[in-house]
């Protein structure tokens, strides 16, 4: 069948797809494994506020978190401008990949979004390699 020039005869595969994802969400129970690790995340995004100066306002829900550095907590002046990625950040970000953790570094956060696969075993190695590299932003603001 075409419509506009195009061809809207592959729904049969992608549906196929899209119903093979949702078995592996199901079999593998990765939403369950979400639920269960969302206290986890947070617990480990807590230590880091406690820890490091630089660590800002922290969230999470499930696996999908965040953590948004800033110069001051008292001001709650982000590390980085809105929409700039600043040297300091672009340290951060070199700090993780360094030490073997790849993650979205934009502006002042640092998302924290591991596969839905992931262990708590592996959670923590990953929140560890985050703590070594917030040194970086903690040197920044003295």
């Amino acid at each position: 069948m075409f419509y506009g020039g195009l061809t809207y005869n592959s729904h049969p595969l992608s549906c196929a797809a899209a119903l093979a994802a949702i078995d592996v969400l199901e079999q593998d129970d990765l939403v369950g494994n979400a639920k269960r690790l969302e206290p986890v995340m947070c617990r480990h995004h807590e230590e880091l506020a406690d820890k490091h100066p630089s660590v800002g306002l922290h969230r999470n829900i499930g696996l999908f978190g965040i953590l948004e550095l800033v110069k001051d907590r008292g001001t709650m002046e982000p590390l980085s401008p809105y929409n700039v990625t600043n040297q300091v950040m672009v340290g951060v970000n070199r700090a993780l990949l360094d030490r073997g953790l790849f993650t979205m570094v934009r502006w002042n956060g640092i998302m924290t979004n591991p596969p839905l696969c992931i262990t708590e075993e592996q959670l923590q190695d990953g929140f560890a390699i985050i703590d070594e590299a917030l040194a970086v932003a903690d040197a920044a603001i003295g």
